[in-house]
């Protein structure tokens, strides 16, 4: 996602690696969930 991403990175390298890894993993499943979400309503 471009710009965006790489914006988060930065934020969230401040942070522990076990808090990191828990919000990218949490964010990856939003995103999945989203994009089923979206190609659901299209077809």
């Amino acid at each position: 996602f471009g710009f965006d991403t790489d914006m988060k990175h930065f934020a969230i390298f401040g942070r522990c690696a076990d808090c990191t890894a828990a919000k990218t993993a949490g964010e990856a499943t939003e995103r999945a969930r989203d994009a089923a979400k979206d190609s659901a309503a299209k077809s």
